[in-house]
């Protein structure tokens, strides 16, 4: 809601406030990772080099799978700002509705999860309610409803690498690094 408020009423740029979000998040993060604790001990910091974890276990795709979550991240919040600026709010969470149909596809993509036959037949109401809904949606917008799809494609595959991720990261940690990838990625389109 407020992001949509921004835009409308305000003539804010999605870019700008994409890129807002990132840091805003990833500073936050920053904090919690590496910030002290509420107790006043310090956190542990970054994955690589850390002489807790046992040098077989050492994280040594980290970089690459920051990148692509980062890439994944910042396209998520483009793409939803997009859509929001283009169709009701209403719409693109309309739009959303489909996202189990696409986390089933990523996932036995990229997990290999099979799903019964019941759930995938659970599916086709959702994806029909949804193609009815676009027909007959007073503010469609091509450019809107693209990014609104674009925007749950890339979060479901981003939430099924994410929990491939979260059995080397803690939660914070994937949300801090992602962050900052996104923050930075999204940095060229502001100039």
């Amino acid at each position: 809601f407020m992001n949509k408020h921004f835009m409308s009423t305000m003539d804010g740029d999605e870019y700008v406030l994409g890129i807002c979000q990132m840091i805003a998040t990833a500073a936050l993060g920053g904090i919690k990772v590496y910030g002290l604790k509420l107790d006043g001990s310090s956190s542990k910091g970054p994955l690589l080099g850390d002489t807790t974890i046992a040098p077989s276990k050492r994280y040594t795709t980290f970089y690459r799978d920051m990148f692509l979550v980062g890439v994944m991240r910042g396209l998520t919040v483009i793409c939803g700002l997009v859509s929001l600026s283009h169709v009701a709010v209403s719409f693109t969470e309309t739009v959303k509705s489909s996202a189990p149909f696409f986390t089933v596809i990523f996932s036995r993509l990229l997990l290999g999860t099979h799903t019964s036959w019941q759930v995938n037949l659970s599916l086709l109401p959702v994806m029909l309610g949804l193609a009815l809904c676009s027909a007959t949606e007073l503010s469609f917008d091509r450019i809107g409803f693209i990014a609104a799809i674009l925007n749950n494609i890339i979060d479901c595959i981003q939430n099924v690498f994410s929990k491939k991720l979260l059995q080397i990261l803690t939660p914070v940690q994937l949300q801090f690094y992602t962050a900052a990838a996104a923050a930075v990625l999204q940095l060229p389109l502001l100039f």
